[in-house]
């Protein structure tokens, strides 16, 4: 079994990444090239539920703008808890580190990098990958509270839907995370804050991207398909993000929460990619917005800066295609988390 990172042309010319499953072929090489074509034998994006960690966070494909306004329009919707989105809200909490710092996500908060994994496969012990965001933004609040413990519970390919009811494919594969735990990243996060009251803060929260995995696998390369389906999945993922943001509120009233903006990497091919990963970040600040928490602008940072220079040195697109961070990726993501904290006013040493 092996997982490998292709750039698969659309009928557009779009470039769609991905991690794949399994085959009898041998693992990538850092050094092999991304080919157009997905290689004989080789697992295809259509398999979503089997896929390990599609580049769906960072390669998001076109839709008209105004199936994208209606998506985001969309995700302000009435939901058990009342209305979410921009339409209520809550003011974000500030409050410094206590003695734990728990982290929440998906291959991001793990710290995933395929140069590392295809490197030891198929043995990969998650403490390999010890230079994420999670790893950096720890550092940086031991400046403030030299003995906070972290807890990271990140998964690499989980999604929305995984993170509540459990069956991370990263795990069900046998591969380890950081932190181990026996249900869903959702249950081992209220048991961790219900055993510690009032001690755990802060948390950090990525989640939600992996969801449009299910766009290639439906749409293949028919773009109506994405214009028609996107503004749905948006929707839903709203919907669980909602839910996801509001027990962290209800179990950790007072803790501070921040989650973060995603970046993009496939506007390299085609800018009409930074349409739906608008929307996508449109939900996230959303939700965040509902339920007091914080949202680190860490698309900006990746984004709006000199390009291609900038997303080359911030992920791995550029050389091996793998669209996650690099180690100075990772290191800015932290900074952006820092900077959302405002534990600045705390301690001036970090900048």
């Amino acid at each position: 079994m092996f997982y490998k990172l292709l750039r698969h042309k659309l009928g557009i010319g779009l470039v769609v990444a991905g991690l794949l499953l399994p085959s009898a072929t041998p693992v990538l090489a850092q050094a092999d090239e991304p080919n157009d074509q997905p290689a004989a034998g080789v697992a295809t994006s259509v398999e979503a539920g089997n896929e390990m960690e599609s580049a769906s966070r960072h390669v998001f494909l076109p839709l008209v703008q105004t199936d994208l306004v209606n998506a985001v329009r969309g995700a302000d919707i009435m939901t058990n808890d009342g209305l979410m989105g921009n339409q209520t809200g809550l003011p974000p909490r500030f409050n410094p580190p206590h003695k734990y710092y728990l982290a929440l996500g998906d291959s991001l908060a793990f710290g995933f990098q395929f140069g590392i994994y295809n490197a030891h496969y198929p043995s990969v012990p998650p403490d390999l990958f010890v230079h994420g965001y999670v790893d950096d933004f720890s550092e940086m609040l031991r400046t403030i509270r030299p003995d906070i413990q972290t807890v990271n519970f990140g998964c690499p390919t989980e999604t929305t839907e995984t993170f509540k009811h459990g069956g991370c494919t990263y795990t069900k594969l046998g591969f380890q995370l950081h932190n181990s735990y026996p249900s869903s990243q959702l249950d081992a996060a209220i048991t961790l804050l219900r055993a510690h009251p009032g001690q755990v803060s802060p948390i950090t929260i990525n989640i939600g991207a992996n969801d449009l995995n299910v766009l290639s696998a439906v749409c293949g390369s028919d773009i109506l398909c994405y214009q028609n389906q996107a503004p749905a999945i948006l929707v839903q993922i709203a919907a669980n993000l909602d839910y996801i943001l509001g027990t962290l509120r209800r179990v950790a009233p007072d803790a501070e929460i921040i989650t973060f903006t995603n970046y993009n990497v496939a506007f390299l091919a085609d800018p009409r990619f930074l349409l739906l990963t608008d929307a996508f970040n449109k939900v996230v600040e959303n939700t965040a917005a509902a339920h007091g928490v914080r949202v680190a602008d860490v698309f900006a940072a990746f984004n709006n800066s000199p390009q291609p220079a900038t997303i080359c040195n911030l992920t791995f697109i550029c050389t091996t295609g793998d669209s996650h961070p690099t180690n100075a990726g990772y290191q800015v993501i932290a900074e952006q988390i820092w900077r959302a904290s405002e534990y600045e006013r705390l301690d001036q040493s970090i900048k």
